[in-house]
């Protein structure tokens, strides 16, 4: 068996229906953005940090990254990384939004 990362669309996909012409088998992965453009959105907005809209996406990284892990592909650690560099940048900004309130 043969992974293959970027299975979606262009040299990915071409890679995979090239070895699955000739008998091999393939296990193709696409990154899943959905999660991590999830977070940036909710770094995004304005007003207060609400907490519980993260959980689904930061879950859903740790799962993504698990699951490439177990693989062994290459970008594994890229989906939890993303979920715990969001997590801070959250954490900062309300931090800074809290002590911007103490000031006045």
């Amino acid at each position: 068996m043969i992974v293959v990362t970027g299975a979606s669309k262009g040299l990915g996909k071409a890679i995979c229906e090239r070895l699955l012409s000739r008998g091999v088998e393939v296990f193709g992965v696409a990154p899943d953005p959905t999660a991590v453009a999830t977070l940036g959105a909710l770094l995004l907005t304005g007003g207060r940090v609400r907490w519980e809209l993260f959980v689904v996406p930061a879950i859903w990284c740790a799962i993504s990254g698990a699951t490439l892990l177990a693989m062994e592909a290459p970008g594994a650690l890229i989906p939890p990384l993303a979920a715990a560099l969001a997590l801070f940048l959250a954490a900062w900004r309300g931090s800074a939004r809290r002590r911007a309130v103490r000031r006045t």
